[in-house]
This record gives structure tokens, C-alpha cells and sequence, in this order.
């Protein structure tokens, strides 16, 4: 099932059941929705139950963008994010630790997914014309593929690397076979704006 809700028709209260939505609308999104739009955003919210269905237009923007932002949060909520290069594939982002120069192999984003593997992924356009702003964020759980031995999770590794490189030629040259790959498995979708 597929639920779209226009928050502009909402409103922005701290409670569904202050709008005139419907029960089944209140039965499927719950009685409270944190950081609800203003009234004058045009956000539409998706909900996707298995198997998913992200909308050409939203994938084809995801397909193309040459980054995003990652966040990722600790066990105490403290949030963490960065810019990251990715590739979607199905209904997954897919992220490489690559070898450019860091302080720690354990980075932070690898520290708090093992610790608490909600996290979210946002790719935004930004213009000085601002009828042209858009941003798409997808949420969902992230896990670590590290370097396995399985072979349906080679075969995965293989294509996620094969991808990326050809997605960045930069890719080219960094030796990636044996480094963590982040999967984000979007449960979730928001997107705003002319996200084409």
C-alpha cells in the first residue's frame, strides 16, 4: 500500500487529529507527527510498505545526483552528518568508505550504524531562483557490508564497486575491494520542491 499526504493540506500541527484528516489517514500515520510541515510547504510524504515503489521522477533524481548527506545518530541521539558520493541501486543507497585520507578507519558514521542503524540520506538542489529549489530524503535501516566470503554478497559488493566507478571515474584509481560499503534500505521517502 502506498499512502501520500500532502502536508500542505494539513497545516502544521503537532497533531494529526487536530486536521480534518480521516481516520484511516490518523490509523496509518499515527496521532503525532514530529516537525510537521508549515502550511505554506508543498512536502508530500510517501510511505512505502514492501515491496517498495519509489516514483520514477523521485529515482531519477536520486540516479543523478553526484552527492548527498548522510546522517546517522548515536545511541544518545547525538546526530552526526556528512557529504557523501552514491549510488541507488533497487531501493538502496549504497556508500563506499573509499582510501582518500581520514584519521581512523572506524569512522563515526560506521560507530553509530553499529550502534543505532536508523539513518537518513538527503540529496538537495540548491538555486539562487528559488522556484527552483528541491530536495528528496529517504530513511530507512543502514548496515555495514563489509569484506565477505558469501557469494550472493560478493556478487552485491562487486556490482555496488562496478557502479560507483562508473558513476566517478575518480573511483578508477582507489583500490576499494577490501573497504566497508554503507546500505541505507529506504522504508521511506519525503521529497520537496522540483526534484526532476
Amino acid at each position: 500500500m502506498i499512502l501520500k499526504m500532502a502536508t500542505r493540506d494539513l497545516g502544521s500541527p503537532t497533531d494529526l487529529s487536530q486536521t480534518k484528516a480521516t481516520p484511516r489517514l490518523l490509523e496509518l500515520v499515527g496521532p503525532g507527527v514530529p516537525g510537521a510541515a508549515s502550511p505554506r510547504s508543498k512536502d508530500i510524504e510517501t510511505h512505502y510498505s514492501h515491496p517498495m515503489q519509489i516514483d520514477p521522477q523521485t529515482r531519477h533524481y536520486l540516479e543523478t545526483a553526484r552527492s548527498g548527506h548522510l546522517a546517522t545518530a548515536d545511541t544518545t541521539a547525538d546526530p552526526h552528518l556528512i557529504p557523501v558520493v552514491f549510488v541507488l541501486i533497487d531501493n538502496a543507497i549504497y556508500i563506499v568508505i573509499d582510501d582518500k585520507p581520514k584519521t581512523t578507519t572506524r569512522l563515526k558514521r560506521l560507530r553509530n550504524i553499529e550502534a543505532n542503524p536508523r539513518a537518513a540520506f538527503l540529496v538537495d538542489t540548491y538555486d539562487d531562483d528559488w522556484t527552483k529549489l528541491g530536495w528528496v530524503l529517504c530513511r530507512g535501516p543502514a548496515d555495514i557490508l563489509e569484506q565477505i566470503t558469501h557469494a550472493q554478497d560478493t556478487a552485491l559488493r562487486e556490482d555496488v564497486l562496478a557502479e560507483l566507478r562508473a558513476k566517478y571515474p575518480q573511483y578508477h584509481d582507489h583500490q576499494l575491494a577490501q573497504r566497508p560499503i554503507i546500505r541505507l534500505r529506504i522504508e521511506r521517502v519525503t521529497s520537496w520542491g522540483q526534484v526532476e
